[in-house]
């Protein structure tokens, strides 16, 4: 009899642990509609499938129990819940996305050291994190439009592929303690007077920083991308260790920034650009030798600095509002040598009195009585003014040279058509009339071949004269006798 109660108590636990079991394994997603259904996963230290939190809960909902999360939490356009948490989950194998939780304040998973992604967005009332332990491990971070004013607790990892950050005005500091990224870093329109700092990073794939107070990377030696800086508010940048960039390096529209310094940087696999820094007015760059793209550079700058560059694949382009002729002159060098490879173009201003007539194009006079021209040194194709200027004089010559020889031909056949000569008689006594009046006269074909008058006297041959012009008639032989010259007939 004891036996069979023992044999039938070992029966139901083994029933109870099968259900268990059955529970915490789900082939699929677990839909929690409220704390009821969340505190039945209590007893699953290991819990394999997603679990969803319904859009039409209004419960607080606590995960409590569950240790490691084979698949992801999601909620999404739960409008009502405020607080989410898990009292002893460390892992979770796939993604933690929150998504569209507008009163959600609460976020308290104390234990939780590792993610695939963490991806949240639109958690308009989040501003304080729980994270006790740390995340330390995860693959992809995506933190946008949330209240939040510190990512503590959730930036402990070392490695990581991704990281975006954007659109948290209420973050005022975030400091990464990883060591490399294998693709992208994106931190943009948070809070103005952000505290960007990565005090650990080595390496990076592409990182891209905007809206910064202050960017801070002592150690940062490669980025195999590229490196952008944009629209921030700090005075200083400097990137002491940096030696190389695979892709491209630009700083842009940083209106505060006085001073830039990159003393190590050796190598940039792509472009190099540098536009609308209005602060800053001095460039050194001697430590750069070979810019595989292009070099661009536009802003207020008084000095630019090149003098390691060994090699620009791609065009040199610069633009500067003050008086940069010695560093136009020995890029220009530099082009002859064969140093910059594609188009080369260097242009600045120069402040002048408005008097001066040296100027090449005047702007109107400033209130300190002063106008600015525009110089430009460059390799364009087009000729200058000057030996265009005496292509054109040389054309108009040439073009006149012809028109005035016929000019003076005409007035040479104008003076032989006005000159009076009284009629003449052929041998047989008959006049030679002139041509009617009014009637231009016709020169013979100019491939016909003037035949000279025979006989002792042919020096004496005349020709006829017409009105307006002159046609000379072919002499013909008579039958039967020599032909004469004739004589003149006087009216």
């Amino acid at each position: 009899m004891v036996l069979r109660t023992f044999g039938l108590v070992g029966l139901l636990l083994q029933l109870h642990a099968a259900e268990v079991l059955a529970q915490c394994s789900i082939d699929g997603t677990t839909t929690i509609n409220s704390q009821t259904q969340a505190s039945s996963l209590a007893s699953c230290s290991t819990f394999t499938g997603s679990i969803a939190i319904a859009t039409s809960t209004t419960d607080d909902i606590a995960l409590d129990g569950v240790q490691t999360l084979n698949g992801d939490i999601v909620a999404t356009n739960a409008t009502q819940i405020k607080s989410l948490s898990a009292d002893s989950l460390e892992i979770i194998k796939g993604g933690f996305k929150l998504n569209t939780l507008p009163r959600l304040s609460t976020l308290n998973f104390p234990k939780l050291t590792q993610a695939d992604a963490i991806l949240w967005d639109e958690l308009g009332a989040l501003s304080v994190l729980s994270f006790d332990a740390g995340v330390s491990a995860v693959s992809t971070i995506s933190i946008q439009n949330t209240a939040l004013s510190s990512l503590l607790g959730i930036t402990q990892f070392k490695t990581a592929d991704t990281v975006y950050v954007a659109n948290n005005p209420s973050l005022q500091v975030i400091e990464l303690l990883l060591e490399n990224f294998t693709t992208s870093i994106i931190v943009k329109q948070n809070n103005p007077g952000l505290s960007l700092t990565f005090p650990s990073l080595l390496w990076t794939f592409n990182l891209t920083a905007s809206d910064c107070k202050s960017v801070y990377m002592p150690k940062l030696a490669a980025v195999n991308g590229s490196l952008g800086l944009t629209d921030n508010a700090f005075t200083d940048f400097a990137l002491p260790e940096l030696e190389s960039i695979g892709g491209s390096l630009s700083f842009t529209n940083n209106s505060d920034l006085t001073n830039l310094s990159l003393p190590a940087l050796t190598q940039v696999g792509g472009s190099l650009q540098v536009f609308d820094n209005a602060a800053l007015n001095t460039l050194d760059f001697d430590t750069i030798r070979v810019i595989a793209g292009a070099l661009k550079i536009s802003g207020n700058f008084t000095n630019i600095s090149l003098s390691g560059i060994e090699d620009v694949r791609g065009a040199l382009l610069i633009n500067s509002t003050s008086n940069i002729n010695s560093t136009c002159q020995e890029l220009q060098n530099e082009r002859q040598s064969r140093i910059i490879k594609g188009m080369f173009s260097c242009n600045y201003s120069i402040a002048t009195p408005s008097s001066s007539t040296s100027s090449t194009t005047p702007s109107a006079p400033s209130a300190s009585n002063s106008a600015t021209s525009t110089s430009s040194i460059g390799n364009g194709t087009g000729l200058s003014t000057g030996v265009k200027a005496g292509i054109g004089i040389g054309a108009a010559i040439g073009g006149l040279a012809p028109i005035g020889l016929f000019v003076m031909l005409l007035l040479r056949r104008h003076r032989r058509t006005t000159t009076s000569t009284p009629d003449e008689k052929d041998d047989t006594g008959e006049v030679v009339s002139e041509l009617p009046s009014g009637e231009l006269a016709q020169e013979l074909n100019a491939e016909s071949v003037a035949q000279e008058l025979s006989g002792p006297n042919k020096d004496q041959a005349h020709e006829l004269h017409a009105v307006h012009g002159t046609s000379e008639l072919a002499p013909q032989e008579l039958p039967g006798s020599p032909m004469r010259p004739s004589a003149s007939h006087s009216s």
